[in-house]
């Protein structure tokens, strides 16, 4: 005996294709969060030291900066599913 009635699933697909949006919306947003390869390239070989530093910096930074929006977004009960 099934406990799920011909209503019940069509409720249940509602809400697995309500989940699958929210998914889908959630790897989106992710994808626009994600650092642009070009700024986090690694610096000419002709910056040295100084560049590769400065390339280095930029790089945790900017993950730092995630890691802020991240728990921000946590603190708020936006999960990710």
């Amino acid at each position: 005996m099934n406990g799920v009635g011909p209503t019940g699933a069509a409720g249940l697909q509602q809400i697995l294709a309500l989940r699958q949006q929210i998914v889908d919306r959630t790897a989106v947003l992710q994808e626009l969060r994600a650092p642009d390869a070009a700024t986090t390239a690694t610096p000419p070989a002709g910056e040295g030291f100084a560049g590769a530093l400065q390339g280095a910096l930029d790089g945790v930074k900017a993950r730092q900066s995630n890691a802020e929006m991240l728990g921000a977004a946590y603190e708020r009960g936006d999960g990710v599913d």
